[in-house]
């Protein structure tokens, strides 16, 4: 069968692949698959992979889908916000607690069960930053191209793992936010204040620019002007298309047997996470007036963008999932390679 398969014409870049992730996202969402929109193409993206068929490039697309959750999460920013980390300073050593363990967990996973190399293994099992990750896999002589697979692979398993876990934990239904109604003129606005952060956070190398650039740039216009951005429905949707399209992307160049043996052992790894995310989650819980599902999200290790457009749907105060996510990151760019258990080897 899967010879057979192989013998389909390849999926060519732009027309056909937007076809394909167009065409999965509709199916997805008739299902009733949460998030359907954007796992839909990446399941997609991976089985074709899978089969040497690849979905082609999405372009700038991905980085536009984030920025759209970027500056909608810092049309929403508040004082209030901010200062969760100003009134909570246990929430530092939370995080640093959770990166800490979580990263080492993981990788005693990969190196002494699934026999990967060391530096690779560590920056594969830190929680957070893809492309950052690779860069300091690249930096340390590691294979980054491993690294950049399994970061690929957490984010598409905890997709699905934590729209399943918040909703057993958010009392209301998955689509019970109501998003607003977008005039024509804050709709242009939003399309420029993406443009201008998408810019603006690539050229002075923000962790995750794609996001953090707009939600800046967003920020500033509700901080200053009072003007609130935000996306509507259909743009949610098109922000789901074109980060699962460029989830599916990540996907080329990988094999069956690497996909294969990639899935079972990031699965393990956060399988061995779960009771850390939990536990990280729950203390926060009891240290804030924020909820489960909030935490849950906040904590997820990795997927930053898709995690805040998971409470963006709920109403589940996606600037502090953001801010805490941004938080994590920060602490592991600051540390990766300090706390790297391997280095005296």
């Amino acid at each position: 069968m899967l010879p057979l398969l192989q013998r389909l014409p390849r999926v060519q870049p732009r027309l056909s692949s937007l076809v394909a992730v167009i065409t999965a996202g509709i199916l997805a969402d008739l299902a009733g698959v949460p998030l359907g929109w954007m796992l839909g193409p990446a399941f997609v993206g991976l089985l074709l992979a899978a089969l040497n068929n690849p979905i082609g490039s999405d372009g700038p697309l991905g980085n536009w889908g984030r920025g759209l959750l970027g500056a909608s999460v810092g049309g929403m920013l508040q004082s209030q916000h901010l200062l969760i980390l100003l009134n909570t300073p246990e929430l530092l050593l939370v995080t640093g607690g959770y990166v800490l363990s979580a990263g080492f967990l993981g990788w005693l996973w990969l190196t002494r069960i699934c026999g990967w190399q060391s530096q690779s293994g560590w920056y594969a099992a830190l929680p957070g930053g893809l492309s950052e990750m690779v860069e300091l896999t690249r930096q340390a002589e590691g294979r980054a191209y491993e690294v950049a697979l399994a970061h690929t692979l957490r984010i598409f398993l905890l997709l699905s793992l934590a729209a399943v876990a918040v909703a057993f934990v958010h009392d209301g239904p998955w689509a019970g936010f109501a998003l607003p109604p977008l005039a024509l003129s804050n709709a242009l606005m939003l399309f420029v204040v993406v443009w201008v952060g998408l810019v603006f956070g690539n050229r002075i190398r923000l962790p995750a620019h794609s996001v953090m650039g707009p939600l800046l740039i967003s920020a500033l216009f509700s901080f200053l002007l009072d003007w609130h951005l935000s996306v509507n429905e259909h743009l949610v949707i098109v922000a789901q298309l074109a980060i699962g399209w460029s989830l599916a992307h990540r996907f080329q160049g990988s094999s069956f047997p690497q996909i294969r043996s990639g899935l079972w052992q990031i699965t393990g790894m956060l399988l061995c996470l779960i009771p850390l995310w939990g536990l990280a989650a729950w203390a926060v819980v009891m240290l804030t007036e924020h909820s489960l599902a909030v935490m849950l999200l906040a904590f997820a290790p990795g997927g930053q963008a898709e995690m805040a457009l998971i409470a963006l749907l709920l109403g589940a105060s996606p600037a502090v999932v953001v801010t805490l996510h941004v938080l994590r990151v920060v602490l592991i760019l600051s540390f990766a390679s300090r706390w790297y258990p391997g280095k005296n080897r």
